[in-house]
């Protein structure tokens, strides 16, 4: 199956999270980690709610979203040990979920190492 390059769920992640996703130009991923990827923006920008502003050095900034070696990356300034926690988790499940289409998934060598279903 061909990589799903469809960035339209990328604007509309965008429109939700601007603050969080104001660095990230684009994320080169496949549609069916959308929906991890939404997931994580919505929690970790909720748990920046509930957290005085003195508790972070530095609020959480996305700098880039990619795959690598089948795996979801999510790379950030800022937060904490718990927001890095929700990003390590995210990347782990990552290689369950089919990069196309977000079915059930396993990394594939087919050239370069992609997770798919």
């Amino acid at each position: 199956m061909a990589k799903n390059r469809d960035d339209s769920w990328f604007t509309e992640l965008k429109e939700k999270h601007p603050v969080l996703l104001e660095r990230v130009g684009y994320a080169p991923i496949g549609v069916g980690w959308s929906k991890l990827v939404s997931q994580l923006c919505f929690r970790i920008d909720e748990y920046q709610k509930q957290m005085p502003e003195s508790h972070f050095e530095e609020p959480v900034a996305v700098v880039q979203i990619k795959e690598k070696f089948g795996g979801l990356r999510f790379y950030t300034y800022g937060g904490d040990a718990y927001t890095q926690g929700m990003i390590d988790f995210a990347e782990s499940i990552s290689y369950s979920i089919c990069e196309d289409c977000s079915q059930p998934g396993k990394p594939r060598r087919e050239g370069w190492v992609r997770t798919l279903c």
